[in-house]
């Protein structure tokens, strides 16, 4: 596979940064008490798709990554359509 020139693969980690803030905590869907840190925005060089890194609150020694498309989608969760990560305010 051919990669995307770098220029293009910042304007993607670019775009990410308006989507996901690295730094900030956010909860998942299914434990809304249990807090996420993103620690970074990475590329995964087999397809050149942005991935969010982050750790869990409780165990931050443990790394896990991500795909951006699906730390944003929306998901069904009691009947309800729900973001899977939603940004904690403050």
């Amino acid at each position: 596979m051919d990669h995307k020139p770098i220029f293009e693969l910042r304007i993607l980690l670019e775009n990410a940064k308006n989507q996901v803030a690295v730094g900030a905590k956010y909860y998942h869907y299914k434990d809304t008490e249990k807090y996420y840190t993103v620690t970074g925005l990475i590329i995964w060089e087999p397809t050149d798709e942005v991935i969010v890194k982050y750790t869990m609150d409780e165990h931050p020694e443990i790394e896990f990554v991500r795909p951006l498309t699906t730390w944003l989608e929306v998901v069904e969760w009691d009947s309800k359509q729900v973001l899977r990560f939603t940004k904690v305010d403050g």
